[in-house]
């Protein structure tokens, strides 16, 4: 889990085979993101 308080977005199911890197940008590939609820405000 990742977790971004700044932000207010947590991600998971992060590893190596779900997260690729071409040219210094991220592909999230079967990722969850769930959105704190300060998120909203």
């Amino acid at each position: 889990m990742f977790n971004t308080p700044r932000i207010s977005i947590i991600a998971e199911d992060l590893h190596d085979e779900n997260v690729l890197n071409n040219q210094g940008v991220l592909f999230f590939i079967d990722t969850v993101f769930f959105l704190m609820p300060a998120f909203y405000y």
